[in-house]
């Protein structure tokens, strides 16, 4: 016997009356026993009508429900009233709901296992709703021409919920949280990142020695130009040399290394930005050097002056490594080399800073956008113009940097998913340790936000 619905529809316990042809009189104490209701169920049904809860999906989103809505709910999917009146009296409105958990069910005293059982199911199926319900609210953000991504104001908040266990989709996550609880978590989270930058920051270093040593190393290994003149090139065969194109490729990556300073000085999140640079440069340029090591191309230009020179000692090519580490490998420093073509240095640093900039400036911005790249595209023509490098050597550059940095903030904006579309943690770390280390405790979406490069509350605590 269903549920009864009028104008005037009240939460009862409905008999189960057996189809047995006898006087209510002739029933045993037993029967009488299981089927008549209990004196708390008539005390909490006894005139007290709900008159504006009908037996349907309540309207407002589950987190507001009351315990009225929650109890028509339960009884719209087919739970009988007994679970109904139970939902009501002990107070499980939405929010509690929400955060119940399976054996929070052994106080609503249920007898049969099944019913438990189906109950907690429809309890999950809700919860889950919620969760991406929250997710489906979360402001969402366009941050760069490569995909749609949204962000948080308070990454450094996520990072601490993420270590005290919780989801990252939860709607607790929102919860407010108090000042000395978020100065705590300022705190904590810059710590973090702060080592963060600076393993990421040595990383960097340790791949630009390399990257020196390896120019050292194939400068030696330069094939003589009377033997082996210039390979056959569909752009170089055509664009006559250009002297000083070379100098404003250099004066390019100057003038994109000033506004990436600038910018990160007054992003909010710039240790964050500064660490991917590491990371991605550094990763890109250890690459560089295993491609100029194993297969040394001739000269591009008949113009380069490129003899063969031997560093004898260790000691030689140590200081010959350093000295292209202290100029940047740059010729309007004083830098000279060769052998160094596959793949193009200047086109990887001119690339990173394009994407950097356009990623992390604000989004109505186009000036900036097309600016960068502009400042790209020029900066890869004037290196063919110039003749140091192969067209190859450019076009591999460009797209092995390009991919490197999408790939590298696609993984990290996956990240900030909830857990049901996030790669696991063991295979990110598996896989992918070094990143897996720098992205760990970051949403990975990077809102672009910008303040002054200290904390308001230092200059509270500096002023007091």
């Amino acid at each position: 016997m269903g549920p009864v619905c009028g104008n005037d529809m009240t939460f009862r316990t409905q008999l189960r009356v057996p189809m047995v042809a006898v006087e209510p009189s002739m029933w045993s104490e037993e029967r009488k026993t299981i089927f008549e209701p209990s004196e708390e169920e008539i005390s909490l049904t006894s005139g007290t009508p709900l008159e504006t809860h009908s037996i349907m999906r309540p309207s407002a989103p589950i987190s507001a429900w009351s315990s009225e809505d929650v109890s028509s709910y339960l009884t719209y999917i087919g739970f009988d009233d007994v679970i109904a009146i139970s939902i009501i009296a002990n107070e499980i409105d939405g929010p509690t709901l929400l955060s119940l958990k399976e054996s929070d069910l052994l106080a609503l005293d249920i007898k049969i296992l099944g019913r438990m059982k189906r109950l907690w199911k429809a309890i999950e199926t809700l919860q889950t709703e919620a969760s991406i319900e929250n997710e489906s609210k979360r402001p969402l953000r366009r941050i760069s021409s490569y995909g749609p991504s949204g962000g948080h104001e308070k990454w450094l908040m996520r990072w601490q919920n993420q270590i005290e266990g919780k989801m990252l989709g939860e709607a607790q996550l929102k919860a407010e949280r108090s000042d000395t609880t978020s100065s705590l978590s300022w705190r904590r989270g810059n710590k973090e990142a702060l080592s963060k930058l600076v393993c990421s920051f040595i990383y960097a270093m340790v791949a630009s020695f390399m990257t020196c040593l390896t120019m050292t190393l194939v400068h030696e290994r330069v094939p003589d130009r009377d033997k082996y003149p210039p390979l056959p090139d569909l752009f170089l065969d055509n664009i006559q040399h250009i002297p000083w194109a070379f100098a404003v490729v250099e004066w390019i990556i100057v003038g994109l290394s000033a506004v990436f300073i600038l910018l990160v000085f007054f992003h909010k999140h710039r240790l964050i930005i500064l660490r991917r640079f590491f990371a991605i440069a550094g990763t890109v340029f250890l690459l560089r050097c295993v491609t100029m090591y194993i297969t040394s191309l001739s000269v591009p230009g008949v113009h380069l002056q490129c003899d063969v020179k031997q560093f004898d000692t260790a000691e030689e090519k140590l200081k010959r490594t350093l000295e292209i580490m202290s100029g940047l490998a740059l010729s309007i420093n004083g830098v000279k080399t060769c052998g160094d073509y596959m793949f193009s240095g200047h086109t990887i640093i001119t690339t990173l800073l394009n994407f950097f900039i356009i990623e992390y400036s604000p989004r109505n911005w186009k000036g900036v956008e097309m600016l960068g790249w502009a400042a790209n595209l020029l900066g890869m023509f004037f290196i063919l113009a110039a003749h140091e490098h192969y067209s190859i050597d450019v076009c591999i550059a460009f797209f092995i940097s390009s991919r490197f940095f999408l790939s590298y903030h696609s993984l990290a904006n996956v990240m900030s998913l909830s857990s049901k579309y996030a790669v696991p943690v063991s295979r990110s770390a598996l896989h992918f340790p070094f990143f897996n280390y720098f992205e760990e405790f970051t949403d990975g979406i990077v809102p672009n936000e910008y303040g002054l490069p200290w904390p308001l509350s230092f200059e509270k605590h500096k002023t007091a």
